[in-house]
């Protein structure tokens, strides 16, 4: 790692682990359908129908899991503590995986590193699993770790802002930021009448990634600003809950349309920064309908093979949660973007919480 610091956060290329299992997102769908039984008639309900269709609207290439996608812990019937146990193991070994391989590409002593910032929701133990990922990967007894417990999707980017703010404090320190989420574990093998619930079981990937932001001079992402925003009135716009089949995730009638609540502040806070209308952008990619709509709220071409044609990338291989933002900046280093030219982060998760960071590419000087 080149040593000379200028006191601006960098974000190194992120390292992704996804599960060990890939299914081809045809596969899902019929799974997931399969979980209606067929009306009086013989052919599907009115609900398993709406399903189908909202499935195959995704345009989604494939799914990854850590346990073959017919488990007990995924389209099975396994309950929450079986579920619990095994999203927390899962999640663990990749999260392992992801923060040696950063180390390792760093060329980082473990000790190195001066605070970790883990977000993990799909699981709960106490203590939690940035104790366990301390340990695993051998970090300093004194290393700073703050957990995000309940960040989800919006984990990425609530780990880069915390990262941001940290070493605005400490300059001179190394951060680890680490993501990882068994979101499969939300699948049952249940009917619901809700369809949203069964489509995020169509949509969801499971991943760990991770990356180190320091403020050592190196080619990449500078953060410049960054911070969060809470919109208010939107706990219900997606939420998880437990169950006894385990972790249930949840949205209102007007998720859909976040965007609109959204990107007006977004825009009022990059005018109120002197930003322009940013030349990059790294978008939570929840959906290609979400970042079309994100991309439109900020005045911006929703072309696919445009400005948002990383984000649109990521969500092919499915919705990652807190990882999908730290994804689509690994994308971004294999095809970056002219240095000096400023970037939109944009993450979005359950509250509705928004952390969001002002950016530049840098050609490392």
């Amino acid at each position: 790692m080149v040593s000379a610091r200028d006191g601006l956060p960098r974000v190194g290329l992120p390292h992704i682990v996804r599960g060990k299992y890939t299914t081809p997102h045809a596969a899902v769908c019929k799974e997931l359908i399969s979980h209606y039984p067929l009306g009086p008639d013989g052919r599907l309900t009115k609900v398993a129908r709406k399903v189908s269709i909202m499935l195959r609207n995704l345009r989604i290439d494939e799914l990854s899991s850590t346990q073959p996608f017919l488990s007990p812990t995924v389209s099975g019937t396994a309950k929450v503590a079986k579920r619990n146990t095994v999203a927390f193991t899962d999640a663990l070994d990749m999260a392992v995986k992801a923060g040696k391989a950063t180390l390792v590409a760093e060329n980082l002593h473990p000790r190195e590193v001066d605070a970790l910032f883990v977000s993990h929701t799909t699981s709960w133990r106490s203590p939690g699993i940035g104790v366990a990922l301390c340990k695993a990967l051998e970090l300093r007894p004194d290393v700073s770790l703050t957990e995000l417990g309940n960040a989800a999707c919006a984990g990425g980017g609530l780990g880069l802002v915390h990262a941001f703010q940290y070493l605005k404090a400490f300059p001179d320190r190394t951060v680890l930021v680490v993501v990882t989420e068994k979101l499969t574990t939300a699948i049952h093998r249940k009917s619901t009448l809700e369809p949203m619930e069964k489509v995020y079981g169509g949509l969801f990937s499971d991943t760990a990634i991770a990356c180190i932001v320091s403020t050592s001079r190196r080619p990449g992402l500078v953060i410049e600003h960054a911070d969060e925003y809470l919109v208010p009135e939107s706990e219900d716009r997606y939420c998880g809950t437990l169950a006894d089949v385990g972790i249930r995730f949840v949205s209102d009638d007007q998720a859909p349309f976040v965007a609109r609540e959204v990107m007006p502040v977004i825009r009022d806070k990059l005018r109120a920064h002197g930003r322009r209308t940013p030349d990059w952008l790294v978008l939570h990619p929840g959906s290609h309908m979400i970042l079309d709509k994100m991309a439109i709220g900020l005045g911006i071409d929703p072309d696919e093979n445009g400005m948002t044609r990383a984000s649109h990338q990521s969500v092919l291989t499915g919705n990652k949660g807190g990882a999908a933002v730290l994804d689509v900046i690994r994308l971004k280093y294999a095809s970056p973007p002219e240095p000096g030219m400023e970037g939109l982060l944009l993450g979005l998760g359950p509250g509705v919480r928004v952390p969001y960071a002002f950016c530049r590419w840098s050609d490392g000087r």
